[in-house]
Formats: structure tokens, sequence, C-alpha cells
């Protein structure tokens, strides 16, 4: 399950947090590590989680990617609903001048607007969490992994999320 807001603030909803540290679900979120987020997963009792990270270059090209489907998606809707999502996606990732036309961009020219206006921010986002991780209050409570390894080991993936969560399984 999701547990923030999403959007700018991407904030953690408390009342999703308690369902999660009650146990038997796994969440997903692009949280940031800012300190409203961290105060609220400190006193809402979760004691560690996973953050998953993927190469910044991968993440763009999917990004790139997935807004261009959910755009070619939204072609058949009432122009009021397509405008909607249009300003839903260029407020979602923080752009105060997202063209009007960037769907009519060639890939390589939407990717290079998103080399100018995204790829910075996922640098941070991941700086942002790293920093986190090195403090004496987070350094045993975070596991940090990467998409890649998921894709290129996934065994050894999870065996080292059940290690970190003190999980005894046998898996052949």
């Amino acid at each position: 399950c999701y547990i923030d807001t999403g959007g700018l603030e991407c904030l953690i909803e408390v009342q999703k947090l308690q369902e999660l540290v009650k146990g038997g679900m796994i969440a997903q979120s692009h949280l940031p590590a800012n300190r409203i987020n961290m105060s609220t997963i400190k006193f809402g009792g979760l004691e560690k989680f996973v953050l998953n990270v993927r190469d910044p270059r991968q993440a763009l090209l999917s990004w790139t990617h997935n807004l261009g489907n959910s755009f070619k998606e939204e072609a058949d809707k009432p122009k009021n609903v397509s405008l909607l999502n249009y300003v839903y996606y260029a407020t979602e990732i923080g752009y105060d001048d997202f063209p009007k036309n960037y769907f009519d961009f060639s890939l390589e020219d939407q990717i290079s607007f998103q080399i100018d206006n995204y790829f910075l921010k996922e640098i941070h986002w991941i700086e942002a969490w790293l920093k986190i991780k090195k403090s004496d209050q987070w350094k045993n409570k975070i596991l940090i992994t990467k998409h890649e390894d998921l894709v290129a080991e996934p065994f050894l993936f999870f065996k080292k999320i059940l290690e970190f969560y003190d999980i005894q399984k046998e898996i052949d």
C-alpha cells in the first residue's frame, strides 16, 4: 500500500503508518527524507525499514517513459480531464515551467528536458536519504538496497532484507 499523501509534500499519513507498524503488510512510497517524515517514522513506531534506490539515470528514463504513457492514456478523455492531469503532472514533479507542448517533443527532447529538470531532484533525494542513514539515530534502522540488485540477483536481494529483519527462513 502507499503510506503517503503524494504530491509535492509527500508526507506520511499517520493512520496508514499505524497500520503498517501493526505488521502483515508492505508499504511503498517515494518519501523525501525531511524532518516531518523522519519524526513521523520515529514517533509512529516504525523501527526499521528498507529504502530501495535506483540509478538516477534509469529512474529518469523510466519516469520519462511512464509520463509519456500516462499522457497517452489521457488522450481519449474529455479535454477538462486531460488539462487537470497535465496540471497534476506539472505540479506533482515541481516544474515551474513544464512546457505545455512537452508531449509533442521527440523522445530525445523529452529526455533532455528531464535531465535539466528532474535529474538533480532525483540525486538530491538520494543524497538526503544517505545523510539520514549516516546519522547515529538511523544508521542501524535503514537498509539501503538497489533496484539493480533486485533485477540482477532477486534471491540475494530478498535474503538481505530477511536478514535485516532477523527473519529466519529456509529458502531454496
